[in-house]
């Protein structure tokens, strides 16, 4: 079964985000501040993107449903990042902000690269031949 592209794009930025600190990991001289700056940032999109995946998901019979999952779903990720937000600079010192809000926009634009790069349909020969005995009536 093949992921379905919200949960590719959650999975992409989790991978990226822990090969990113983990990448850095060995450059950080400042008792790994911008090591956890980078998991932070990255969380503080990746959590809020999969409680949206997960609404996006979510099997629904009628198509009012639907759409007041998909309202649902934006209002929660936006309350979420804003929390998350204010969790992460009330309570995390220090937090050096570049590499957060680096980790941020790398995590952000998953969204965009992500279903460009991931291919979502069949193979090109596979997709013809089955339009082609479509086609037949066969």
């Amino acid at each position: 079964m093949l992921l379905k592209i919200p949960f590719r794009i959650v999975l992409v930025q989790l991978v990226g985000l822990i090969g990113l600190a983990i990448a850095y990991l060995p450059f950080d001289e400042g008792g790994y501040v911008r090591t956890y700056s980078i998991l932070l940032g990255g969380l503080s999109s990746m959590l809020p993107s999969a409680f949206m995946a997960w609404h996006l998901t979510r099997p629904t019979s009628a198509p009012g449903k639907a759409f007041r999952s998909l309202v649902y779903g934006e209002i929660g990720k936006l309350a979420m990042t804003a929390i998350i937000f204010i969790a992460v600079f009330a309570f995390v010192k220090p937090l050096d902000v570049l590499f957060f809000f680096s980790s941020l926009v790398i995590s952000m634009l998953c969204h965009v690269f992500v279903p460009l790069f991931w291919p979502t349909s069949v193979p090109s020969d596979q997709g013809l031949a089955a339009s082609k005995t479509a086609g037949t009536g066969n």
